[in-house]
């Protein structure tokens, strides 16, 4: 046997034993392991014992349990990285059981506390840590429309030195169950192009403070993105008329890509959205007041 033979087979062989080691211990000892109970100190100083929340899924077809979660800062809904290689060993399997069971979607639910600052676009922080999830998944290959969110505000969880340790839960429902809650898309879409979401903004500034029925609103836009293939929303710019016609225009096209980025930076994807300038030309309020040209400055969010 040749030198070269006998390194190519040693490279073989270890590339082997690597795979084995990591199934071995990182895959069937950390993912049998449904929840790791251990003594640690909260935030308040008391010594408790503490539950991880581990990445379990479970349905006829798959049974993968992780102690490893996706874990996120207080009062933040982007997950913290990296992400452990057991999430993405599971994530991989989802996406097999999926693929193989296209009537099936993942449910995703997020937790916030009641504590948290609710720092995201979403009705709730924990709505919003799903969607963080949601994107995940998708990057990873699986469809938008096999995925289903929602979010719970809770009097506690875990946390350790200001990390909530995974406050995410994996369910499954058939897309026939999700059909049977009964949205209309139809009537959905008409409601929000007839009552539009609208975010406001200072002159010459790009701030945006939302109200619950605006947070509402972009829940509902973004269950319809995820559910109605191919559709889009168009964010139209717009401003008051004071400086030229055409600065105004620029100005509207501006505040529309600031929306735009705002709004794919808390879940919508970028793609799926597309931006105009309608600058002075419909305005909403008069001119001839302050308070009237504060409303004209706006963007204004239609399902196209």
């Amino acid at each position: 046997m040749t030198k070269k033979l006998l390194y190519l087979l040693g490279i073989l062989i270890t590339i082997l034993l690597g795979t084995y080691l990591y199934w071995l211990y990182c895959c069937n000892i950390c993912c049998q392991t449904k929840e790791i109970i251990l003594q640690a100190k909260d935030d308040s100083g008391e010594v408790r014992s503490i539950e991880l929340n581990g990445f379990n899924l479970s349905a006829e077809g798959i049974n993968f349990t992780c102690a490893q979660n996706f874990n996120f800062n207080q009062n933040e809904f982007n997950h913290i990285e990296p992400i452990k290689d057991s999430i993405k060993f599971g994530v991989n399997k989802l996406s097999e059981y999926l693929y193989k069971f296209p009537d099936q979607k993942v449910v995703i639910t997020g937790f916030a506390t009641v504590k948290e600052e609710n720092t995201s676009t979403f009705p709730n922080l924990g709505f919003a840590r799903a969607q963080e999830v949601k994107n995940f998944l998708i990057d990873n290959g699986i469809s938008a429309g096999q995925i289903k969110t929602q979010g719970e505000v809770v009097e506690d969880l875990i946390t350790r030195r200001k990390v909530i340790i995974g406050p995410i839960d994996f369910g499954f429902i058939s897309k026939k169950q999700d059909e049977g809650e009964g949205v209309d898309w139809a009537l959905l879409k008409k409601e929000l192009n007839d009552h539009p979401l609208q975010l406001n903004f200072n002159s010459g500034a790009a701030k945006i403070k939302l109200t619950e029925d605006q947070r509402k609103k972009i829940e509902d836009l973004t269950s319809y993105l995820d559910n109605i293939e191919g559709s889009v929303i168009i964010i139209i710019g717009h401003t008051d008329n004071q400086g030229s016609r055409a600065d105004n225009t620029r100005l509207g096209l501006e505040r529309a890509e600031f929306a735009k980025n705002y709004l794919s930076r808390n879940g919508i994807n970028p793609e799926r959205i597309e931006i105009n300038s309608k600058g002075p030309d419909e305005p909403v309020a008069t001119n001839n007041t302050a308070e009237g040209r504060a409303e004209n400055r706006l963007t204004v969010v239609y399902i196209k």
